[in-house]
């Protein structure tokens, strides 16, 4: 299968190609599919200079185009694919007005090879996409790789909302349902202040280093933790409620505001702590994004051995206000 863009440049060719369509509704302007099969395909999408529309844009706005004259109902069309395999796969993504980002996923230049996808239903409705997908393997150019991954999705330019998410990468094993929210394409550029995100985290594994890819100041911090809790703002302005966290011997159990990420000196605090434990060589070890990647622990402090502490804590890491009970090995 070859298919070209107005430009004729290729914008999907695929060694086997099979799917049988099982309904046209020109009521409801509908196209399904029955199963579909892609294998050993590359897909691109680009935008060239100067553009405002993807290729893709311009052949769908051609066949609606078509079809309205055809119809007088004036309804988009809608796809719709019963169930979806992909194998050996290369999609790209080029917004060639973007500026290079050197670090991370570029949302303008994304380059993934899916080696496996197993999808249930799909269904393309105007400029969103919902899809369930079984199982899933895929790596980006930037690094970050994805060993398995199920859950349904749901995805616009304005949200992606995904729940009963399971994700393992070669350092994390996530549980999770979320949503972030969005204004459009764009704002994933900045991340870190522009997408609003929602989450409730069941008992998982993460590798902070993860995150990176996304936020890039992150990349640095290949922190192995454990948590679970419910998440809400942005990663620069970020709540957590009953949030648990441990970290080697360190752990946590309270409730979080945190205000300047990715910047931890620059990172306001306020803490509601119901319990928590660590010890210096816990903190000393804890890799940070900056100038600074580590905090400097006066070993002095290494003969209170385990820290206990609950109350509250609000202010910067080296100017703070704390007020609650703490207790130590000596005491």
């Amino acid at each position: 299968l070859l298919v070209k863009d107005l430009n004729q440049d290729t914008l999907l060719h695929a060694a086997v190609f099979r799917a049988g369509m099982s309904e046209r509704n020109f009521r409801r302007n509908t196209v399904s599919f029955n199963h579909v099969v892609l294998e050993d395909a590359s897909i691109g999408l680009f935008k060239m200079k100067y553009d405002t529309l993807i290729n893709l844009d311009r052949i769908i706005n051609n066949i609606e185009k078509h079809e309205k004259e055809d119809d007088s109902s004036g309804l988009a069309m809608d796809f719709r694919i019963r169930s979806l395999d992909i194998y050996n796969t290369r999609f790209r993504y080029h917004d060639v007005n973007k500026d290079e980002i050197k670090h991370g996923i570029d949302y303008a230049d994304l380059d993934i090879k899916l080696e496996m996808a197993e999808l249930g239903e799909v269904v393309i409705e105007g400029d969103t996409v919902n899809l369930v997908v079984y199982d899933l393997a895929a790596s980006e150019k930037s690094g970050f790789r994805i060993n398995q991954l199920s859950g349904q999705f749901r995805l616009s330019p304005a949200f992606l909302n995904a729940s009963d998410i399971l994700l393992k990468t070669p350092a994390s094993d996530l549980s999770l349902d979320f949503s972030f929210i969005s204004t459009s394409w764009n704002d994933y550029k900045d991340f870190i202040q522009n997408i609003k995100i929602e989450s409730h985290v069941r008992p998982s594994v993460l590798n902070l280093h993860d995150i990176g890819y996304f936020a890039d100041p992150l990349l640095v911090m290949n922190n192995e933790v454990r948590l679970g809790g419910d998440f809400s703002g942005t990663v620069g302005n970020l709540k957590a409620k009953n949030f648990r966290f441990a970290y080697k011997n360190a752990r946590f159990n309270g409730d979080v505001t945190l205000f300047g990420l990715p910047f931890i000196r620059e990172t306001f605090v306020n803490l509601d702590i119901k319990e928590m434990e660590f010890s210096t060589s816990d903190i000393a070890s804890f890799a940070l994004p900056g100038e600074v990647r580590y905090l400097n622990i006066s070993p002095t402090l290494d003969m209170f051995g385990t820290i206990g502490v609950s109350g509250n804590f609000t202010g910067f890491f080296d100017d703070f206000v704390a007020n609650g009970s703490f207790s130590t090995d000596l005491g």
